[in-house]
């Protein structure tokens, strides 16, 4: 063969390579959040009355770091609190034809605790403090039961406090930055899905 020919030959095979390689990482299962559908929902966010009433605010920008550790310890405790009670708590289960979604929910008299929810393609665990979320971990199905390299659950987190979501992350355990498209498309989204799940859990 001419060094012309081992040329072409050789340049053909770097060329499949990537190729090869491109599309084994286009089928893989990317950890993050940008344009997530399942992190969206045209049904919810199209109506008004998933939209919470009176919804206090926060102004990220009036959190100090020594605030913002409060929150987080408060979150951390609450849901530790939820958990461990879990036993103690009335639930009932049910498909959400809406949501197209299994359900399950945890609450005492009036007041709701923890929901459960997944479909085939996300799963949902959304926990309340005096029936306002306080935090969320929404794992996608493709990652259900796997840990990262630090022995951590794989999935998003989002913390909330008022009815605002003081901070999330990523599939990789990255914050996501709270002025961020993703950051506010994620918190509307959740905000709805919890205030929904209230509204549901509460009609006899």
């Amino acid at each position: 063969m001419s060094k012309r020919g081992k040329l072409i030959t050789l340049i053909l095979l770097v060329i499949a390579m990537i190729v090869i390689s491109f599309l084994v990482l286009l089928g893989l299962p990317q950890k993050n959040i940008e344009e997530d559908y399942r992190l969206t929902n045209e049904s919810i966010s199209k109506q008004e009355e998933f939209e919470l009433p009176n919804q206090k605010k926060l102004n990220l920008d009036d959190i100090d770091n020594e605030t913002f550790e409060r929150y987080i310890d408060e979150i951390t405790n609450s849901f530790i609190h939820v958990e461990s009670e879990i036993g103690t708590l009335e639930s009932k289960s049910w498909y959400d034809e809406y949501m197209e979604m299994q359900v399950k929910s945890y609450y005492k008299e009036d007041n709701l605790y923890k929901i459960y929810a997944y479909d085939k393609s996300m799963n949902f665990e959304i926990y309340y403090w005096d029936n306002k979320v306080t935090f969320i971990l929404a794992v996608p199905t493709e990652y259900k039961d796997q840990k990262n390299e630090n022995g951590e659950i794989i999935g998003y987190r989002m913390f909330f406090v008022e009815n605002t979501m003081i901070a999330s992350m990523d599939l990789d355990g990255n914050s996501v930055d709270p002025k961020s498209a993703d950051f506010k498309t994620m918190e509307d989204f959740a905000l709805r899905l919890s205030y929904y799940f209230t509204l549901i859990n509460n009609k006899p």
